[in-house]
């Protein structure tokens, strides 16, 4: 009847798999015993992560500015896994390593200190990155007078 083992047992799979099946199909209501699983092809849109800036601040020579308020916010990452960063457009002015941040969630800190004896003018940007990569930025104006 069977060529071989294998054949007797793909025969007897497929016997199975078929009876099982119809069993489905006609326990679901179904007048002919048809099982049909069908994959629908998804589209997964990842959204950026943002952030809102401080407003624009002034400060005097030598005076750091501290507490400003950052937010950020992902609707698709939680907001543990959001990295903060900062960059000054006048690294004379305000060097990168004089902009501390801190705070955990939506709420960062924003904590700048220009350098000793400079005045003018610098543009802070705040870059917000998910795990995928995906960023944000926004910016705020830093005056020393």
């Amino acid at each position: 009847m069977f060529g071989s083992p294998t054949e007797a047992c793909r025969t007897t799979s497929d016997t199975l798999t078929r009876r099982r099946q119809e069993a489905v199909a006609l326990a679901l209501g179904a007048d002919t015993p048809i099982l049909r699983i069908v994959r629908t092809p998804q589209v997964i849109v990842k959204l950026a992560p943002t952030v809102v800036a401080p407003a624009s601040q002034t400060s005097t020579v030598g005076v750091a500015v501290t507490g400003l308020a950052a937010t950020v916010a992902d609707a698709d990452t939680p907001l543990t896994s959001l990295v903060l960063t900062a960059t000054s457009s006048n690294k004379t002015l305000l060097p990168n390593a004089n902009v501390t941040l801190g705070g955990t969630g939506a709420s960062r800190t924003v904590a700048v200190a220009p350098a000793a004896g400079k005045t003018g003018v610098t543009t802070v940007t705040l870059t917000v990155r998910d795990p995928e990569g995906l960023a944000g930025t926004d910016i705020f104006t830093l005056t020393v007078s």
